[in-house]
Parts: C-alpha cells; sequence; structure tokens
C-alpha cells in the first residue's frame, strides 16, 4: 500500500473534479483504494509528461513515474496500457454515478439534484 502525499491528493482532487478538502477527508478515514488510485496518479503524470517533455523516450518517462510512485516499471506500465473504464463521482457528494447521470446532471448524482431543486 503506497501512502498518498499531499502533492497526490492535490492530482487527485482535479482528476476527480471533487474540492481537495473532501479527497483529504476520503483519503483520511481510508475511503480510497489506493492501488487504484495510485493507477489513476499514473495515467494522469503519463499524459502530462508525454505532452510537456517530448524530449525524453518512453522508457525514461516510465522510470520518472515508477521512481515518483516507488513502484515497478512493470506496474507503471500495466496502469498505462491497460484501458479500464472511467468510473464518474458526484462533484458534491462524491459517490459514484454512471456516464448517462454525469451527463444528464451535469456532474452530480441524482440525490443531489434532487436536493438542488428549488420549489417556491
Amino acid at each position: 500500500m503506497i501512502k498518498l502525499t499531499e502533492r497526490h491528493l492535490e492530482k487527485l482532487a482535479i482528476i476527480t473534479e471533487l474540492p481537495l478538502e473532501k479527497v483529504t477527508e476520503f483519503d483520511t478515514m481510508g475511503l480510497f483504494d489506493s492501488a487504484r488510485a495510485v493507477e489513476l496518479l499514473i495515467k494522469y503524470d503519463w499524459k502530462l509528461l508525454k505532452r510537456q517533455q517530448k524530449k525524453y523516450t518512453a522508457h525514461q518517462r516510465i522510470m520518472a513515474i515508477a521512481n515518483e510512485y516507488n513502484i515497478t516499471e512493470h506496474r507503471v506500465k500495466q496502469a498505462i496500457y491497460t484501458k479500464r473504464v472511467m468510473g464518474y463521482f458526484c462533484k458534491k457528494c462524491g459517490m459514484p454515478i454512471t456516464k448517462v447521470e454525469h451527463s444528464r446532471n451535469r456532474g452530480l448524482c441524482e440525490k443531489c439534484t434532487i436536493e438542488s431543486i428549488k420549489i417556491q
């Protein structure tokens, strides 16, 4: 299990589109699957490095990411090249939602959407 640093939590907040406070709270409560979180961070870093630093080879970028998270080269390659369906999460409460809910309710779950309706 990898201990997520403050910098890693900031990246997770960007990836999940949740406030940093919520991400930190979820991490403190132990609600994150650390393996999945690291996988998301690896993919995020890979895309950033690929766009920003084209002067490095793929192997160099993979090794840099492996050093960052103190994991093996194989695990980095597995995270980068394995296709997985990305889940969606409610922007307000952080609960998992479907792709349909995400697009229909502008990133909110049904419960949060219902709570946001104002009846006069």
